[in-house]
């Protein structure tokens, strides 16, 4: 079992610090924190599932976390998430046990054996879908006229039709719009 303590150079904090960009911080916090509700739930540390959050996941010892523990995790991820989500996590925990071993909290020989495990593939069938132009047509008619189902086809045309990212989408507000313009402007890109 794993313990949950405080260190005096966090490596989540290490390693959270440097993404660059909040939403690629929240997705990462909420990776690990997936990930430990999956490590509590096998028994791994000691913590109930349902009281994980970013700061039970800074006082987990992820350092210390072996190769068979780590190769545990990745297993418990394949079961529990599509390929893509379960590599995403996997990288985050990684991730941290790396800045760990920069940081001098372990050794390299420690962080080499920690994640000598196998990455987690993602195959062309694995990753999304293009819709048919019918699933277009269900899915725009499925919204109502309501405030929620106006919303939901402003978000499905945006989606559709501008192609911007989902996490570009989730973080789109009013002000963005510019109907003279006829424009979204994307404030929270990647590139």
């Amino acid at each position: 079992m794993i313990e949950v303590v405080q260190v005096s150079e966090n490596p989540v904090d290490l390693y959270l610090s440097t993404l660059a960009g909040r939403t690629s911080v929240q997705t990462m916090q909420g990776a690990l924190c997936s990930t430990a509700r999956l490590m509590a739930k096998d028994g791994m540390i000691d913590v109930a599932p349902e009281s994980i959050n970013i700061g039970v996941v800074r006082e987990i010892q992820w350092h210390k976390l072996s190769n068979s523990q780590v190769d545990r995790i990745r297993t418990l991820l394949m079961q529990n998430f599509e390929a893509a989500g379960a590599m995403l996590k996997l990288a985050a925990v990684k991730g941290v046990i790396r800045k760990a071993a920069r940081a001098g909290i372990i050794d390299a020989t420690e962080y080499f054996k920690a994640t000598n495990v196998d990455n987690i593939r993602v195959f062309p069938n694995d990753v999304g879908k293009s819709l048919k132009v019918e699933e277009v047509e269900r899915l725009i008619a499925a919204c109502d006229d309501s405030m929620l189902g106006m919303r939901d086809k402003a978000l499905i045309t945006t989606l559709i039709f501008a192609g911007p990212r989902r996490s570009e989408v989730v973080l789109l507000d009013i002000s963005d719009y510019s109907p003279e313009e006829s424009s979204i402007h994307i404030r929270h890109g990647k590139g």
